[in-house]
């Protein structure tokens, strides 16, 4: 006889002695309700692990309804269970039954409570309703609740009830047996404790502390005077009494295992804590924990007395091993095999369960927690411990960063080396030329119009490579393509000194060489996206984005003061073109050689780091996702940041193209302090950037929502103000007009932790695609500006023209601060889920845990 024969022949014997008993329990309906093992006896209590739904060895576990178990006889293993939870004839249907079967019985004490509770369907809605009516049960409303699923099932004549938790949603149903088709898909558990009736005011106020959604209930009047506290939660009170006591640690007596030391734990909404690291782990130790994780991720403190860490891999028997994303349940284990104490609970750990009620039991026993030992592979992600590896280190982003940058260092030469390049007075200033003086020029004197064309010719490079490079990425990935786009940059770079001359043909090739720039710089905001969405973990994601995105910075600070010293070297102003274009070749060629598209391929990536990229970002994320771009462009959320976006980028181009010129013609500063004049606040920008994004990530005691409105009114309205400031500064006080710089660039330093954060949260695996169209505004700013500096600057020494700019960009800014701050939200866009997921999304599903761990609230 095979395994699989054997499991099923022995299934069907335990099915005729399970329902032999039944009829014999049927006769004893009034006996004393207890936690019942698997052949429908009394036992003190019972643990109970329902498989995810996967081939293993428990019966029905490839539909989901097989599961594991063990009680307080033989408590030092797990054991396949041969039937399953799909009919009643299991130890939790057993220990249920006295309820369904006494439904009419004053004397019985029910309640039933499930953050998603169990009242869908139109029959049970009705059958609810009636017994209402009838005054034999009553719903209480849902309000803001505890992450807590349970039932309290008591009887008055014989003294004693259960208390069961578990961790699966929607059940159980209040009129019969179901077990929900929404349990099925993950791993869950159950912990069923026999108590006597007096623990209901222990109970009670630990449930008062939780603050449950109750669903249904029965309290009896013999109930109401041992358990006030009860009677507060079924009225849907919340605990709002002693700040300082917001959690709570109780021993427990379960009958008939009054040697088996037992505690509880209960904390309120006002805990603001996990439960694990911040109420069991000081009393126990440092634990193992396996819980829901999707988004909200709390760090595992080494340094810490008692670290908490998370469970990677799972393993259950004689079962294979499996990931912490096919499980749903919640408990803990010690680490210390001095202290053997297992942990059953009813709430994850997210930061978003801070702000929620929620418990566990403890139970120290050494065999209990030996049978617990399913937490297996590495402690989990640990801070302040072992360092992250290579890849996830700030080496390597800066490196990539620096790629980056190159090619918009390259892009702005031609920005600084006008100041140096052409004819100058007798004083060395620079001459300025018309078309009615252009007989005087030398080859290096462009005019206006000319040199609007140059910066033109980059605008519509980028303009037309924006989209294809979507393409390529798409089709060839990161590391070829931006490889080729570097090695463009670098060709076309190195030949502009050949090229610069405005004689004859030369100025066409010129043309020719910034339009090549400018193709190489439709490559990055895609690149930057996709960089970020592959390599950067969830709770690195502002540190990403805030160094990637600070390329211009990077690029401005590095060109600006060493463009000016080479300008006024021996070398001149060639020199400029020929160092970008050879550091620009050795960093994409580190590129080409460190970079991979996919970090599993890495030869260098660890299995530990691959986790911490992929930890949280859910598995329904796929490699080659069709990017959903209708429903992307129609989303106002999106238009918000973008808006935001426009009045940034305008403004930063404003400064990295005509900074240096309204400084040194304007404001009458030398050439080489131009230099360092502009980069000096674009390096406080990039501190100011990083910093921002840091901090957007670490501060826990707002929303979302409210930080990227802080973060975003800092950078966008205070930079807008000091802009139209900066326009009425007068040449006699020029290090005025400096200091206004330096604020506004410190300000804007905020747009990681602003729109930028609010795009990859509300795009989420799409925000490489949201991404490359801010690069697309960035392109269309390379074409407006120039243009807006055409038509209103006439004169580059005139402060009142210059004003006129300045004003522009300051509304613009303000007005794309107020459009956000009206739309901004940390929520998933619709367009993030698959057909499947948004369908569940919008009614009841199975898929609920996924959806409702974005908002915060709710989960499962």
């Amino acid at each position: 006889m095979t395994p699989s024969q054997a499991i099923h022949h022995h299934s069907l014997i335990y099915e005729m002695i399970s329902r032999v008993i039944l009829a014999l329990g049927l006769l004893h309906t009034t006996a004393a309700i207890q936690c019942q093992n698997q052949y429908n006896f009394d036992v003190p209590w019972f643990a109970a692990y329902k498989f995810p739904q996967m081939a293993g060895e428990p019966s029905d576990s490839a539909e989901g309804y097989g599961f594991y178990y063990l009680d307080s006889s033989s408590k030092a293993t797990f054991k396949p269970s041969p039937v399953s939870l799909k009919l009643p004839h299991n130890a939790i249907g057993y220990t249920l039954a006295p309820y369904y079967d006494r439904m009419d019985d004053n004397d019985v004490l029910h309640v039933f409570y499930n953050d998603e509770p169990a009242i869908n369907g139109t029959e049970l809605k009705k059958r609810l309703l009636k017994m209402k009516l009838n005054g034999k049960i009553s719903e209480a409303e849902s309000v803001e609740v505890g992450h807590t699923k349970g039932v309290l099932l008591f009887d008055k004549d014989s003294g004693s009830g259960i208390w069961l938790i578990h961790s699966v949603p929607k059940f159980p149903q209040a009129d019969t047996y179901v077990y929900p088709k929404t349990g099925t898909e993950y791993g869950q558990q159950f912990l069923c404790l026999t108590l006597d009736t007096q623990t209901l005011a222990q109970l009670g106020t630990v449930l008062y502390y939780n603050h449950p959604d109750v669903y249904s209930y029965r309290l009896p009047d013999w109930a109401r005077q041992i358990a006030p506290d009860l009677v507060k939660v079924l009225e849907s009170k919340q605990y709002n009494k002693d700040p300082d006591s917001t959690n709570l640690k109780q021993p427990i007596f379960v009958k008939g295992a009054e040697g088996t030391k037992m505690d509880v734990f209960a904390k309120t909404h006002l805990f603001n804590d996990d439960l694990w690291a911040g109420a069991v782990a000081p009393v126990y130790g440092s634990l193992e924990v396996e819980t829901w994780r999707r988004g909200y991720l709390i760090d595992t403190v080494c340094d810490s007395p008692n670290p908490v860490y998370d469970a990677q891999q799972i393993k259950v028997g004689g079962s294979d091993q499996f990931k912490y994303t096919k499980d749903h349940s919640k408990y803990g284990r010690t680490l210390d095999a001095k202290d053997k104490v297992v942990c059953i609970g009813d709430i994850n750990r997210m930061t978003s369960q801070f702000k929620r009620g929620g418990g566990t039991v403890c139970i120290t026993d050494d065999d209990l927690w030996t049978a617990y030992d399913t937490i297996k592979e590495d402690e989990g992600e640990a801070i302040g411990g072992r360092p992250d590896g290579l890849f996830l280190g700030t080496d390597t982003i800066r490196h990539r960063s620096a790629s980056i940058a190159s090619i918009c260092s390259n892009m702005t030469t031609l920005n600084f080396t006008f100041i140096c390049m052409g004819s100058k007075s007798s004083s060395g200033e620079p001459l300025i030329f018309t078309e009615q003086n252009s007989t005087l020029r030398g080859p290096y004197d462009y005019t206006e119009i000319e040199r609007s064309q140059l910066q033109w010719s980059v605008a519509i490079g980028t303009l037309l490579a924006a989209w294809p490079f979507h393409l390529l990425y798409d089709r060839y990935g990161t590391r070829h393509v931006f490889m080729v786009a570097g090695m463009i940059s670098t060709f076309a770079t190195v030949l502009i000194p050949h090229f610069a001359s405005r004689l004859n043909w030369h100025f066409y090739v010129f043309l020719g060489l910034r339009f090549l720039q400018g193709i190489s710089f439709g490559a990055d905001f895609a690149a930057i996206g996709l960089i970020t969405v592959h390599w950067a973990s969830l709770k690195q994601h502002g540190f990403f984005i805030s160094l990637l995105t600070s390329f211009s910075q990077i690029s401005v600070m590095f060109t600006m003061p060493v463009s000016g010293e080479l300008c006024e070297s021996r070398w001149g102003w060639p020199s400029v073109y020929y160092v970008h274009a050879g550091l620009s070749l050795c960093l994409f060629l580190a590129w080409f050689t460190f970079y991979r598209n996919d970090p599993a391929t890495h030869p260098l990536m660890t299995e530990v780091e691959l986790e911490k990229i992929h930890r949280g970002k859910g598995e329904h994320i796929k490699q080659h996702e069709t990017t959903p771009v209708r429903a992307i462009m129609t989303n106002p959320v999106m238009w918000s940041v973008w808006l935001s976006a426009f009045g940034e980028l305008m403004m930063s181009q404003f400064i990295v193209m005509y900074g240096s010129i309204y400084l040194a013609k304007a404001l009458n500063f030398g050439v080489a302090h131009t230099g360092y004049a502009v980069a000096v606040p674009r390096f406080l920008h990039l501190m100011f950037k990083i910093i921002s994004g840091v901090t957007s990530d670490k501060i826990k005691f707002l929303s979302e929502r409210v930080k990227m409105i802080i973060y975003n009114t800092i950078a966008l309205m205070i930079s807008g103000a000091f802009f139209c400031i900066i326009g009425f500064i007068p040449k006699e006080m020029a290090y005025y007009a400096l200091g206004a710089l330096l604020i506004i660039e410190c300000s804007t330093g905020f747009i990681c932790g602003g729109f930028y954060k609010c795009a990859t949260l509300v795009a989420r695996q799409h925000s490489h695609f949201v991404l490359s169209q801010i690069q697309f505004i960035k392109c269309l700013s390379l074409f407006i500006e120039p243009l807006l500096v055409y038509l209103i600057i006439k004169n580059e020494e005139a402060v009142v023209q210059w004003r006129i700019v300045f004003l522009i960009h300051g509304i613009l800014l303000i007005l794309g601060n107020v459009v956000f701050c009206f739309f901004a939200t940390a929520e998933p866009a619709d367009f993030t889920y698959s057909k499947e997921e948004l369908a569940a999304r919008l009614g009841p599903s199975r898929e609920m845990e996924e959806r409702q761990r974005l908002t915060g609230k709710n989960e499962l």
